[in-house]
């Protein structure tokens, strides 16, 4: 048995590579990755090394061999052997919320359409497991259920459309194929360990440097955050798991999401410790004093200020539609609730490994790839 990933080496890459390893289902595990510079086998490489560190397997590494594949996917470039191929993990993405709309349409929409195209000159291919986003819900509000939702609320940025839009191509493919819509992954919450810095930890960088003085929500928004390792160990039994026909999964902390007030009261003392002082908590606020407040730093003059907001104003405006994700299905696949961390304990070992790699040395004027 086979299996190709895409997006291996994003966020969730070497988290899903060790479950995978650990787990010992597939015999091959052909990799997917741009050259970006370098040859795919090198990133492969330093993918099967980060993935060791999360202490997979070694007997079962022993039984997988990871295979390296030169991609360029809106191009439609893979070249694997179809005959192989009894699964396929589709997780590469654009996941810049601020990033063009057609930018991200290459990446997100043109990209899984040439999988869906690949998926179906797989003889064998039991499912198509896509890697989705709870986003897609877009402006709704209130319970989302794990179904096809149309685009009546609207979306709050480019990301969250191009992936609802690749959601229906796989939706229309016909094939056995599950969406797994994930919520935002902070990081491991046995060590704390990210990946690729994203969209959240840039904002409790800026938090921790006093540059989001205020966000949109009220003390009971609820916050979806999970762990990465959470994430990768239900997207590896998942794919050994022939749908149904299509099935839509949110791996969600669903009905335990954490209110932004108390969310709030946890990370901001334990940012005080970037600046040896205590850190200004931002004021929550309702949409017009938040865009009014976007609108003037644009006029400010503040170039770095600016770039903040503009990063800032193309995430946390979704605080403004608070919603509650269905799980069932997700839980059905595990086989039981799902296993998610204590969010206190999440946060703190996040935020700790964050703040040893100086946040990825992330700079905020590198906002744009936020």
């Amino acid at each position: 048995m086979a299996l190709l990933i895409t997006g291996a080496t994003g966020h969730l890459g070497p988290h899903l590579i060790a479950e995978l390893l650990r787990a010992g289902d597939f015999d091959r595990l052909y990799v997917a990755a741009r050259r970006n510079g370098g040859s795919s086998a090198a990133r492969v490489n330093a993918l099967e090394r980060a993935a060791a560190s999360l202490e997979a397997a070694s007997t079962a590494s022993m039984r997988t061999t990871l295979v390296p594949v030169d991609a360029d996917l809106p191009a439609g470039g893979l070249a694997v052997p179809f005959d192989d191929i009894t699964a396929i993990v589709h997780a590469a993405a654009d996941t810049r919320f601020a990033a063009p709309l057609e930018v991200l349409r290459r990446s997100n929409v043109e990209g899984t359409r040439a999988v869906c195209d690949l998926a179906a000159r797989c003889p064998h291919l039991q499912q198509l497991l896509f890697v989705s986003t709870a986003c897609v819900a877009g402006r709704r509000t209130g319970v989302i259920r794990e179904e096809m939702q149309d685009d009546s609320a609207g979306f709050a940025n480019a990301y969250e459309q191009t992936k609802w839009e690749a959601e229906r191509l796989v939706a229309a493919s016909g094939l056995p194929a599950r969406i797994a819509r994930l919520t935002t992954c902070a990081g491991s919450h046995a060590t704390g360990y990210v990946h690729r810095f994203g969209a959240l930890h840039h904002l409790l960088h800026w938090m921790a440097r006093g540059l989001v003085p205020m966000v949109p929500g009220t003390v009971a928004t609820p916050i979806d955050v999970i762990s990465t390792d959470v994430a990768a160990a239900w997207l590896a039994r998942a794919v050994t798991r022939k749908p149904g026909g299509l099935e839509i999964c949110h791996v969600a902390l669903g009905e335990r999401a954490i209110p932004l007030g108390e969310l709030l009261d946890l990370v901001f003392p334990l940012l005080a410790g970037d600046r040896g002082a205590p850190v200004q908590r931002p004021i929550l606020v309702d949409e017009d004093v938040f865009e009014s407040f976007t609108r003037m730093v644009r006029l400010s003059g503040d170039a770095l200020l600016a770039r903040v907001q503009d990063a800032a104003a193309s995430v946390l405006p979704s605080l403004l539609h608070p919603k509650q994700y269905e799980t069932q299905a997700a839980e059905r696949c595990w086989g039981g609730p799902l296993p998610h961390a204590d969010w206190r304990t999440l946060f703190s070992q996040v935020i700790a490994y964050a703040r040893a790699q100086r946040w990825g040395f992330v700079a905020a004027a590198e906002v744009c790839h936020a």
